[in-house]
């Protein structure tokens, strides 16, 4: 009995819900907000028209760091599948004179990459470069 009262409400709150009930607009109001803002906050003595007026003097100092990853093309030397192995890897080459050796984990899979570039044709050129440089001809690159 409880089941069969239980289901029958489960069916009927679609129809019995406010959702189909339209507002009366004698219930709505509109209320328009104005606020005076101080001209310097309370226990601060710059006021807006200083700062609108004198620009910072270290404005052309200023160094902007972004946190916004920027994609670039990676020379990858090897890849595997445990991160024990990519970090001997960069080891070596870090050792071998390549201080911008690094893992790459993408796809469960751990790669060595040896450099990177921002310019594709650039990534191709220094590839050669290095596979002649290296003895390995199977180094590829990889957008990341």
């Amino acid at each position: 009995m409880k089941l069969v009262l239980f289901l029958s409400f489960v069916l009927m709150l679609p129809f019995i819900g406010c959702q189909r009930d339209k507002m009366n607009s004698k219930n709505l109001t509109t209320v328009n907000v104005k606020r005076n803002l101080p001209a310097s906050l309370p226990g601060n003595n710059v006021s807006l028209d200083t700062i609108r007026q004198s620009p910072s003097q270290d404005a052309n100092n200023t160094t902007i760091v972004s946190n916004v990853k920027t994609r670039s093309y990676h020379i990858i030397v090897a890849s595997h599948p445990r991160e024990n192995l990519a970090e001997k890897d960069v080891t070596q080459l870090k050792a071998k004179g390549f201080p911008n050796a690094q893992i790459i984990t993408k796809d469960q899979r751990y790669r060595v990459s040896i450099a990177n570039y921002t310019d594709k044709q650039e990534a191709t050129k220094q590839r050669d470069l290095l596979a002649t440089q290296l003895g390995q001809s199977d180094i590829w690159i990889m957008l990341y």
